[in-house]
C-alpha cells in the first residue's frame, strides 16, 4: 500500500512540474511582444553604447623566458677549484611563476615607462605628458590647478616635484585599472601576454613595447648581477697583469741591450737581469691563471643568462576595440530577453500557482 503511494506521489509531483513549465510558457506566449520589445530596447542600448564609446587601439605583445639550468656542470666545479663564485642560479625570481604578472604591474615599472621621452619630439615631451593629452587631462589641470602644456617636464638632472608625482599617481592609477592587462593565456605554459589598450595608436604599441623592453633588462641584469661582477673584476685583474707584462717585456730588452756594453767594473746589471726576468715568468704565471679564471666565467655567463624571446608582437594598423561590437549587441539583446521574461513571470506568479 505505502509503495503505490510513493509511486503516486512522484507521478503526481512530475505532473505538476510539466504543468509549471507549460503555464510559464503560456504566460510567456501571452507577453511575447512585449518581451520582444524589450529584447530590442536592449538591442538599441547595446547600439546606443557603441557609437558611444570611444574606438581604442590596443597593442598586444607576448614573450616566453627560457630559465638556464640552475647548475654549471664541470665549468662549475672548475670555477670552484680555481676560487671564482659564479653565484647561483636557483631560486624564484621576478620572471618566476605569478611574479612576472605583479610585476609588469607595479606601479614602479609603470612610472619609469611614463617618464621616458618620446624620440624627436620638442621640447621633452614623455610618454605621461603624451597619455595626459590623448585624454584630456592636461586641459582638466590646466583649469583646476593651472598647469602647463607639458605637466611631467623637468630640468635634465631634476625629479618630480611633489605635486607633479601627485599626478603621475593619478595617471599610473587609471593605467594601471583600465588600460593595461597581463595574463598568461596557459596556467600550465610558460607564455605572458600583455595588452595596451588607449585611444592612440602611437601610445599603445609604444608604451606596450617599452614596458616589457624595460621588464626583459631588469630581469636579465638581476639574474646576471654576481655573475657580470666577477667578470668585470677579472678583466680588470686580466687587463692590469698585461700592462704590467708589457712593462716588465720593456725593461727585460733594455737590461739585455745594456749587456752588450756593459762595463767589467758594473756588477749590478746581470742581477738586474735575472731580477726581471723572474717578475716576468711570475708575472706571465699569474696573468695565465687569472685569464683561464675570466674565460670561465665569461663562458658560466652566457650559459647561464635567460632568453627572453618575444613571441608576437602587434604591427600598426593596431586592433580596434569595435571588433567586440557583436558580442555586446548579443549580450544587451539577451539581457532585454531575460529581464522583460522574469518581470512577466514574477508578476503573474499568483496565475501559476
Amino acid at each position: 500500500m505505502s509503495i503505490q503511494e510513493v509511486n503516486s506521489n512522484d507521478e503526481i509531483s512530475i505532473y505538476d512540474l510539466l504543468g509549471f513549465f507549460r503555464k510559464i510558457f503560456s504566460i510567456l506566449k501571452k507577453r511575447f511582444k512585449q518581451i520582444i520589445g524589450f529584447a530590442i530596447l536592449g538591442f538599441l542600448l547595446g547600439f546606443a553604447f557603441i557609437k558611444l564609446r570611444p574606438v581604442e587601439y590596443i597593442s598586444r605583445i607576448s614573450f616566453v623566458v627560457e630559465e638556464s639550468s640552475s647548475g654549471g656542470g664541470g665549468l662549475s666545479s672548475i670555477a670552484g677549484q680555481l676560487g671564482v663564485d659564479l653565484g647561483g642560479a636557483g631560486g624564484g625570481g621576478i620572471f618566476s611563476g605569478g611574479n612576472v604578472i605583479l610585476f609588469l604591474q607595479s606601479e614602479s615599472l609603470c612610472r619609469d615607462v611614463l617618464l621616458t621621452p618620446l624620440q624627436g619630439v620638442v621640447p621633452k615631451t614623455t610618454l605621461a605628458d603624451r597619455y595626459t593629452q590623448v585624454y584630456g587631462l592636461q586641459k582638466k589641470w590646466a583649469k583646476k590647478y593651472g598647469v602647463g602644456p607639458l605637466p611631467f617636464q623637468t630640468k635634465d638632472g631634476q625629479e618630480l616635484s611633489r605635486f607633479q608625482d601627485s599626478l603621475m599617481q593619478l595617471v599610473i592609477k587609471r593605467i594601471l585599472e583600465k588600460d593595461l592587462t597581463v595574463s598568461k593565456p596557459d596556467k600550465k605554459g610558460t607564455f605572458v601576454q600583455v595588452e595596451m589598450s588607449t585611444r592612440d595608436e602611437d601610445f599603445s604599441k609604444l608604451f606596450c613595447e617599452v614596458l616589457v623592453q624595460k621588464a626583459i633588462d631588469q630581469y636579465l641584469e638581476s639574474k646576471n648581477k654576481y655573475r657580470l661582477i666577477n667578470v668585470q673584476q677579472l678583466q680588470y685583474r686580466v687587463d692590469s697583469l698585461s700592462a704590467i707584462m708589457t712593462n716588465k717585456t720593456v725593461s727585460s730588452a733594455r737590461s739585455k741591450q745594456s749587456l752588450v756594453d756593459l762595463n767589467p767594473a758594473v756588477l749590478a746589471v746581470p742581477v738586474t737581469s735575472e731580477i726581471l726576468n723572474r717578475d716576468m715568468s711570475m708575472t706571465f704565471t699569474i696573468f695565465a691563471e687569472v685569464y683561464k679564471n675570466l674565460q670561465v666565467s665569461k663562458s658560466m655567463l652566457s650559459q647561464q643568462t635567460p632568453v627572453v624571446e618575444i613571441v608576437e608582437s602587434s604591427r600598426f594598423p593596431l586592433r580596434k576595440n569595435v571588433e567586440d561590437n557583436f558580442k555586446i549587441l548579443v549580450i544587451s539583446t539577451l539581457v532585454g530577453f531575460l529581464l522583460a521574461s522574469l518581470h512577466s513571470i514574477f508578476t503573474n506568479w499568483r496565475t501559476i500557482n
